[in-house]
């Protein structure tokens, strides 16, 4: 069986391709993926694939997600491949033509199919070469994924919000900030932040704490980041660089040693909930979100701060609390309203 299909002859660095579309089920028919380091033909490039990846593709397809990037194939078989006319004929069969780009976009549609057939009919853009040699297939793949900066995620989710208001994406916002808190040089919990995959270490506040203490701050509708306008992805994260930069200075050297209740749970959460509660309204009724604000909002005293073994042998929610209080006697409630510009430097 072949299938003709309208396309595009077009030429860089020396290579040939073939623009056109093909129906989600035919691609589905005729790809494979030559990996590297186990396959030994010709084009062998890509990676292994990720189970991972491709159930949250399988996903994406069966929810109406779209792909308006081409998939790049190589075409190995010996079985018809011609181009005349502005019309590509191609034969329809199985492992026809490697995968250079988009193996886990395929192995994801796969999936969906086998739930929803009608996802076949789908047409999707396809760019093909054709004889390509391993080398030619190397510089294809690295031009893709080397050379092209990936969106930052911070735009992801905004835009993500601007296609599919009706969704709450509150934990990936929350997952980002965790992880620009985690990297930034700046941040006081650089390194601090517990990873599944990441190195043990004594001290530090797992994902999943930072993830469900953030959620408050940033839900779309009624978040406290929302409530006074703090939504931009940069300002939220200053703001709590800022915040917590505060609470490092305070303990200088002490920071990173376990008797500073804030590289833990209980301490991270308590510092939070006082931000939310009491904090963020004052900044805001002074336009000032910066370090220097927070300072004087929080008058730390070196010779009386809050230690670890004041919450030892309280459970989780018994140490917030406590901490939480301690830090609501350090506000300093003499602080006036003011307007001014918003400032997060």
């Amino acid at each position: 069986m072949t299938e003709k299909t309208f396309a595009i002859e077009f030429e860089q660095s020396g290579i040939t391709f073939w623009f056109c579309t093909l129906k989600c089920k035919y691609l589905a028919m005729i790809t494979y993926v030559a990996a590297r380091g186990v396959s030994h033909e010709e084009g062998a490039v890509q990676r292994l694939l990720n189970p991972k990846r491709i159930k949250g593709i399988k996903n994406f397809v069966l929810e109406g997600g779209m792909f308006s990037n081409s998939i790049i194939l190589n075409w190995t078989s010996e079985e018809m491949f011609s181009f005349e006319n502005h019309q590509l004929e191609l034969t329809l069969g199985e492992k026809m033509a490697q995968l250079i780009d988009g193996q886990h976009r395929i192995a994801g549609i796969k999936e969906a199919l086998k739930e929803q057939p009608e996802i076949g009919e789908i047409e999707i853009p396809t760019i093909f070469t054709k004889k390509l040699d391993t080398s030619r297939c190397a510089q294809i793949f690295l031009s893709i994924n080397t050379e092209q900066q990936p969106v930052p995620k911070s735009l992801v989710y905004d835009l993500y919000k601007v296609a599919f208001p009706a969704k709450d994406y509150t934990v990936e916002r929350a997952a980002d900030i965790a992880e620009r808190l985690n990297q930034d040089p700046e941040s006081p919990y650089r390194d601090y932040i517990k990873f599944p995959t990441g190195t043990r270490r004594m001290g530090g506040v797992q994902l999943s704490t930072v993830v469900s203490n953030l959620k408050r701050f940033i839900k779309q509708k009624d978040g406290e980041f929302e409530r006074f306008n703090i939504t931009n992805f940069e300002n939220q994260v200053k703001l709590l660089i800022n915040y917590f930069s505060v609470f490092k200075m305070a303990y200088g050297t002490h920071w990173s040693k376990t008797h500073n209740p804030f590289i833990f749970a209980a301490g991270f959460s308590a510092a939070l909930e006082l931000l939310a509660n009491d904090l963020l309204q004052l900044c805001h009724a002074k336009k000032d979100f910066s370090k220097e604000m927070f300072a004087s909002l929080l008058q730390f005293d070196r010779d009386h701060l809050i230690y670890q073994s004041e919450v030892k042998g309280l459970s989780g929610e018994a140490a917030k609390d406590k901490i939480r209080t301690r830090l609501k006697e350090l506000i300093d409630k003499q602080q006036m309203s003011q307007e001014g510009d918003f400032k997060f430097w």
